[in-house]
């Protein structure tokens, strides 16, 4: 039964299964997964200027604490649980803490001996504006569904 469906529309069936792939991948790519809001983020002040300006993106990497050295610009959480960037300023190895002064100006700082736990990872660099297209605003993602799914019956009906 399954092979005298498959037969006469296999290309049918193929446009589907395609189509049901790419709704599930374009919005995953669009809204973006939990790690991929963590691997890049948009600098929302000028305090890293002229190196990362405002509206720049960057991409982040997860780097052990070990291995981070002063002068890295980092990204960090900070108590109230939003996305800092900075350039460490002072490490201690031994008790896992840091400090981070905020972008280039060294005597303005986010703190002293901030918890290890706080860093998210290291500025790896930028990212390209065309990479923004992942994350294009909320209508256009809604039309893209709706072309999918249209695209997805239309491969159904019957020819007249």
């Amino acid at each position: 039964m399954i092979k005298e469906f498959l037969k006469p529309n296999l290309k049918k069936v193929i446009i589907f299964v395609v189509l049901f792939i790419l709704s599930i991948l374009i919005p995953l790519l669009i809204f973006g997964t939990p790690k991929l809001s963590k691997f890049y983020i948009v600098i929302a002040g000028d305090a890293m200027s002229p190196e990362y300006n405002r509206y720049d993106r960057v991409f982040v990497k997860k780097i052990e604490f070990n291995n981070l050295k002063i002068g890295d610009v980092i990204t960090f959480s900070n108590q109230a649980g939003y996305t800092i960037i900075g350039r460490l300023s002072a490490i201690d190895y031994d008790k896992k803490i840091f400090s981070a002064t905020t972008g280039n100006d060294t005597n303005l700082s986010y703190g002293n001996d901030l918890p290890s736990d706080l860093i998210i990872g290291k500025v790896a660099g930028k990212a390209p504006y065309l990479f923004d297209l992942l994350y294009v605003n909320l209508l256009i993602r809604l039309i893209i569904l709706y072309l999918l799914s249209c695209l997805t019956s239309l491969s159904f009906k019957k020819k007249a």
